[in-house]
């Protein structure tokens, strides 16, 4: 088609400059996949679906006199991640392709289209609270009979506390949350512990809210020094994260969720990578007769719910 190449020519000098807005997105997408998700690369492995194994040990000593065998208690994990191909474009008439003003419009489309395929990728992974599929143990990922692996018992992700308006919870309620969130991360998650070390959870715990007025609350309980009306220290002040979904499920508006996310540690969803986008211009039935398509395409990646361990969804009553 006759000034296409000219398009992919013009469309080319423009990638270091796509590449290198991810900064300018209102939240770094790269922090909410260290927060909320594992990442894992399939660039080499070229799976589909990716399988996930994990072995879960839960070994015990025993005392010789006892004359039992030291063991260990193990369980399975085996999920697997299904990947998508996925293009971020926007339509441009080839009819005017050579014109400047069609050219200039690339300064205007081409930085767009990096925010558009890293959005795509964090909406995904919020969808494992948003859509609440199923996790590896056959519950849905936010439940109140989830089963520890190895038979270690059942445990609930769910929170129900009485709050006098639950769009607008007080500075008083919304202390109380955390501290209840807290406790049941203690149980969810410390199975065998001897001794719990409660430093662990400072800084390590984010809270997502979906209300404007929610996430004021908790932004007061986040930076106040005192609590109001009191010369009491506010002991949560610089203790967790906030973040505000800024498209949640309708009907779960009041609801919030809180994550662990330690170091190092487990996470609620799954991210894998597959393949990264190629910034280009191409013909496309996508889109109006006499146009082309001008973005990334032929990126692939998959999102699945992760360990339901992690993360506590709040439902107030």
């Amino acid at each position: 088609m006759p000034g296409i190449d000219a398009l992919k020519r013009e469309v080319k000098t423009y990638r270091e400059v796509a590449y290198n807005l991810y900064e300018q997105l209102e939240a770094d997408p790269a922090q909410i996949k260290n927060l909320l998700a594992i990442s894992m690369d399939n660039r080499q492995a070229k799976e589909n679906p990716v399988r996930i194994q994990e072995a879960m040990f839960f070994p015990e000593v025993y005392s010789w006199h006892d004359q039992v065998v030291a063991g260990a208690e193990l369980d399975k994990i085996d999920w697997t991640v299904p990947l998508k191909g996925y293009d971020a474009f926007v339509p441009y008439n080839k009819v005017n392709i050579g014109r400047p003003s069609s050219v200039h419009k690339l300064d205007r489309i081409v930085p767009r289209l990096p925010e558009a395929w890293m959005r795509k990728q964090v909406a995904e992974i919020m969808n494992v609270f948003r859509v609440n599929g199923l996790s590896y143990d056959g519950q849905n990922f936010f439940d109140t009979d989830h089963t520890h692996p190895a038979s270690k018992g059942a445990y609930s992700n769910v929170t129900t506390p009485n709050w006098n308006t639950t769009s607008a919870p007080t500075f008083a309620e919304a202390a109380a949350c955390m501290e209840e969130v807290r406790a049941r991360f203690v149980t969810n998650l410390a199975l065998d512990a001897e001794v719990i070390d409660g430093a662990k959870f400072q800084n390590s715990l984010v809270v997502i809210a979906h209300r404007a007025a929610t996430w004021a609350m908790f932004e007061q309980l986040r930076v106040s020094s005192f609590v109001p009306s009191s010369t009491e220290p506010n002991i949560w002040r610089g203790g967790f994260q906030l973040l505000l979904d800024n498209k949640p499920t309708s009907g779960q508006e009041d609801y919030l969720e809180v994550v662990l996310a330690l170091p190092g540690g487990p996470r609620p969803a799954f991210f894998v990578l597959d393949a990264e986008p190629v910034l280009d211009a191409w013909e496309t039935n996508q889109v109006p007769n006499g146009y082309v398509a001008v973005g990334l395409t032929e990126g692939i990646f998959g999102v699945k719910a992760g360990y339901p361990q992690t993360a506590i969804q709040v439902r107030p009553t």
